[in-house]
Formats: C-alpha cells, structure tokens, sequence
C-alpha cells in the first residue's frame, strides 16, 4: 500500500512537471548546496548543475548528467536546513544552452501561491533565492544561449542583478517566468535594485499565467519589462509595481512595460480569463507602452488589468504618464490593437489611454472602465479635442467625433438618450460603434462603468437617434463613437447634458 501512494504522489508530481514546460523532463540534477564552487567535494552547486544539463556530462562526481534535446531538463533544489536558501554566485553563473527548467519550488518549504487576482496578493512562499549581492560587474546571474526548445525559472526571487532575466542576444526559442519574485526580495516586501527586471530582443516569452502557481511580483528602479524586437510576449497574473499584497507601490522610474515591438511580434497583456490579470503601478512613466512598427495590429491586447489601481480595485497606485500609451507613425498590417474588455484604469496622473502617432496610429479602446485620471482617452496626445463639423480632421484613430448627448431621462431602470455623431460617410468606416457608460462624475467624464452599445448604419450618418440601454438611476453618462476599423474617440465631455428630463434640441 505504502508503495502504491508513493508511486502516485511520484506521477502526480510529473504531471504537474510536464504541464509547466508542455514536454516531458528528461534528467533531474539536484542542487543541493547554496556555496557557488565547481569542485569535487560531494555537494551540487547551481553552477556544476548548469554545466551538466548543457554538457549533458556528470560534473565533477557530484552532478548527474543533462540529457540531450530534445529533452527538457530539470534543475532541481534538495538543500538542507531551514530556508530560504541563498545562492549569492561571485560572478556570472553561465548560459542555458539547451532546453531547461530551473525549478525552485522543489525546494522543501517553498508554498506555491493559491490566491487569484480576485482574491489580491500572493500567499506562497519562495525557498531559494540567487542574489547578486556579491557579484561585482554581473548584470544577471544567468543568460540563454538557446536557438530552440525552451527555458524557464519558476519558483525562484532574483535579486540585486541589474537586470535579473536578461536575453543579450537573439534567440528564437521560448522562454518561462512563472512564479517568481524579479528584482524583488525574497519576501516580497521589497525592491532589490534591477534597472529593467525583464528584458529581451527575441523570442516568445510567458511572463506568469492564468493559474495562481505562475503569477509573479515583477518590481525594478525603471521598466519591469522592456523590449524592442520581434519578439512576442504574453504577461498574465502578475503584480508589477508593488510588494506581494498588490496594495503598496514600489515606485518604478520609467514605464511598467514597455514594449517596442515590429513585424513579427506581439504583445498580450492580461486577457479574458480572470486569472489573466496584471496589477501595474506605480510607474513615472506609462503603466503600459506599447509601440509597434509596421506590427501586426491584431497582436496588441491590453485587456481585463487593474492599471494604477491595487489588487483590489480600490487603493490608488497611479502610473504618473497615464494608464497605456499606444504609438505608431507606421500602419499596422492586420487589424488594430485593442484596450478593452475588462481594464480598470483609474488614478493616473496622465490620460487612462493615449493614442499617439498621427493617423496611422488606430486603437479601439472599449469596455473599460476609467475614473480619477487627469483624462480618459487622449487622442493626439495634446488634450482634449473638441468635435469638429463632419469629422473632417485627422490625426491618432482620425480624432473622430464623440457622440453628442442632447438629453436623456431614467424610467423603469433604463436610460432613454437622445444623441448624434456628426461624422460624415467619407471621414469614418460606417458602421459605427457608440458605447454608452456611467460617467466617472459630473466633472469628470469618463466611462466608469460601460452599460451597452448600438451601430449606426450609413443610411443613419450624422442624424439624431434614440437609444434604449438598462443602468442604474441618479448618474451622468458619458459615450465614446468606434468606427469599424476600430478608431475609438474620446469621451463625451463638459458639453452633455446632466438632465433626468427627455429634451429635443
């Protein structure tokens, strides 16, 4: 019986192994020493471990050997004692030159953390921690030499590198970071000095996930994440900006990600899965910029994440630039980026959106909910811009025309509105898109809470129209116009109207 229950636990944890990296592990190599030495004395070092699984030769009598690709490797961590456990190496560790998972978490006394972004925080509890206290001159503890297959740390806090996961040079393989603490101290409560605690030119990376075990808390002296390539990058679930409770800022001097991508890459922030969620703030720059060039515009979502805001929705942790800054002086290639679906961007110093870049600059940005920014959606990055007679202007999503709000009256739980969008057929994709939300405040209008939408056929361009949408009673509201090649506006403004009677103009 007790081998039976052991054979189980033994396959359960192989699974779960095979879930992380999508392919099955080949060998184990168990770290089990923090010193950092390369010698024949018995014990395992993280730096004998690396050169094993990339030789695929026992080192030194105390490592097993690596397997060759394409088999995945795993480093694994059996060191004695209480914890947590540091490894402080005097200098550059080493490059992972085949595919490979550094697994801290299979350290005795690491907790992986169970908490949803619903439920805020993380509640683990890391074991083993690689500092760079001590490693005068090394920019990261350890690099990727991969031209496929793919690597990953999960498990593990990376501390006092100036730049703790850092890809140096192009690679087109994939790369992990699940459940970590980056440029974070191993409890959580601290930043530990990174400049840019992620940064990379290649490749597809996953920065935490969807499942509590894989969120991360990213923090860094200027951008937690940061790139400029082809590369393509999906970040869910994570705390970026904060200690481990998601509710106090440590303070970023640039944007929280910014990501510079061209032809080829892609970015994914957050997503339509709860558990997808990032917390960003704190940043003197943007919570997120992204800049595409000649980009696939299909391949840009920012969607579902709390942006300065805390984990729980509530506790301000503003971005100071504003919430996410989209910027392009050239066309996309396929459809649009998308800030939507789910967002709450509140507290901003600057804009919750800008859209930046002249007029092949084009962002839908709907189904947000916005309040307490210096300004909802800035089109053109100079303010508010007033509608103009047909929509005949251009600049970022063409400056096109807000819906102008004449009256509107609650009965029965439901708004009646009277309304129009002065753009003419030959200045906008018809149909066009009006969202109607509650508005932040009388004096700041913004969509805080999204109600409904109705299109508006070309048969209808430019007429006074009424509209139908459920909402609660007592509040102003506000609208944005979407074209169908997904040019958003800013949001109505001080000219609506904050009347519970119906009136005709």
């Amino acid at each position: 019986m007790f081998k039976t229950i052991r054979k189980f636990a033994l396959c359960t944890l192989c699974l779960a192994a095979m879930s992380f990296v999508h392919a099955a592990l080949a060998a184990t190599v168990t770290v089990n020493s923090s010193a950092d030495v390369s010698a024949a004395d018995g014990a395992c070092t993280l730096r004998e471990a690396l050169q094993a699984t990339n030789t695929n030769l026992a080192v030194n009598g105390d490592c097993a050997a690596g397997q060759s690709v394409p088999a995945i490797d795993l480093i694994a961590f059996a060191i004695p004692g209480s914890g947590p456990h540091v490894i402080t190496p005097a200098g550059y560790i080493g490059s992972i030159a085949e595919s490979l998972v550094i697994d801290g978490m299979t350290q005795p006394g690491a907790v992986p953390n169970t908490a949803t972004p619903d439920q805020g925080g993380l509640n683990g509890t890391l074991a083993i921690e690689i500092s760079g206290a001590n490693c005068n001159g090394c920019n990261f503890p350890i690099g990727f030499a991969l031209t496929s297959g793919e690597a990953a740390f999960r498990g593990l806090a990376i501390s006092h590198f100036p730049y703790p996961v850092n890809l140096a040079s192009a690679s087109p393989a994939t790369f992990r970071i699940e459940g970590c603490h980056i440029g974070a101290s191993i409890d959580g409560l601290a930043a530990s000095g990174a400049q840019n605690a992620i940064a990379f030119n290649s490749g597809v990376w996953y920065i935490g996930g969807t499942t509590p075990a894989k969120r991360n808390l990213i923090v860094a002296a200027s951008s937690v994440i940061w790139s400029q390539s082809a590369a393509s990058v999906t970040v869910q679930g994570n705390l970026i900006g904060t200690t481990r409770n998601g509710l106090v800022p440590l303070p970023l001097s640039n944007d929280a990600i910014h990501l510079r991508l061209f032809a080829g890459g892609s970015a994914q922030i957050g997503g339509s899965d709860p558990g997808a969620r990032n917390v960003i703030g704190s940043a003197s720059g943007f919570g997120v910029h992204l800049i595409g060039y000649g980009a696939d515009g299909m391949a840009f979502r920012v969607e579902n994440n709390h942006i300065g805001v805390g984990a729980d929705g509530v506790t301000p942790m503003p971005n100071l630039a504003g919430g996410v800054r989209w910027g392009t002086n050239s066309p996309v290639v396929n459809g649009w980026p998308i800030i939507g679906n789910g967002n709450l961007i509140a507290w901003n110093t600057g804009p919750a959106v800008v859209v930046a870049g002249g007029s092949n600059a084009v962002t839908e940005v709907v189904g947000n909910s916005m309040h307490d920014n210096g300004l909802g959606i800035d089109l053109n990055e100079n303010g508010r811009t007033p509608n103009d007679a047909d929509d005949a202007d251009s600049g970022s999503n063409l400056l096109m025309n807000h819906p102008e709000i004449s009256a509107y009256n609650w009965s029965n739980g439901q708004y009646t509105v009277r309304y129009r969008v002065d753009t003419a057929l030959a200045n906008a994709a018809y149909p066009l898109r009006v969202d109607f939300y509650i508005a932040a405040g009388v004096d700041d209008p913004e969509g805080a809470q999204w109600l409904g939408s109705e299109l508006i056929d070309a048969g209808d361009a430019q007429q006074w129209r009424e509209f139908t949408v459920p909402g609660p009673q007592g509040f102003a509201l506000a609208a944005t116009t979407t074209d169908a090649l997904g040019r958003s506006s800013e949001f109505t403004g001080p000219d609506r109207l904050f009347t519970d009677s119906f009136e005709v103009p």
